[in-house]
């Protein structure tokens, strides 16, 4: 599966390239925001994507708090890097969700009643952070937003590992020879 993975990467890639070259051989007026990818671009955000991917897999992170930021990096527009993020986030969750609800470790009453308080908690969410950038122009507001859900899941993963290993007697168990 990882051959297939790479190739249709390298696909997508040169579709990318392909699409930009046409465009600028057309004088396409580039807008704020439009990634412009050329073979280079496209490298160095395949190697950066799978490190986060290792990264978000081996700490047990999601992806989309690495790759969100990367996105801005990027020149995405911060509400395309949160809208897509948000959509990452959510496929990501409903499967694993999923997963835990039909091989029965999670009820499916708690599922369904935290289902609908996520929902009602994002949509709110949406109305009002939506609200502010249009009320003060700022879409500034989108990236500290982020950052902020970023730290706060750095501090809390931190707090749960002293707080699980110092309750261990800080006894790393899989570090230990085979």
């Amino acid at each position: 599966s990882f051959l297939w993975l790479f190739g249709f990467a390298l696909c997508m890639g040169r579709r990318a390239v392909a699409k930009t070259l046409k465009k600028s051989a057309v004088d396409y007026p580039f807008v704020e925001g439009d990634v412009r990818w050329t073979w280079r671009v496209f490298r160095f955000y395949c190697f950066i994507t799978f490190i986060a991917g290792v990264v978000a897999g081996v700490i047990g992170i999601g992806g989309g708090m690495v790759l969100g930021p990367m996105m801005l990096q990027l020149g995405v527009l911060p509400q395309v890097s949160a809208a897509t993020t948000a959509t990452m986030i959510a496929m990501t969750s409903s499967a694993a969700a999923l997963v835990f609800v039909t091989s029965g470790l999670v009820p499916y009453t708690y599922a369904a009643f935290f289902f609908c308080l996520a929902f009602v908690g994002a949509l709110l969410g949406k109305k009002y952070i939506d609200g502010l950038v249009k009320k003060h122009q700022l879409t500034s507001i989108i990236i500290l937003i982020l950052g902020g859900i970023i730290s706060f899941a750095s501090a809390m993963m931190t707090i749960n590992g002293v707080i699980i290993y110092s309750s261990k007697d800080w006894n790393f168990d899989s570090f230990n020879a085979v």
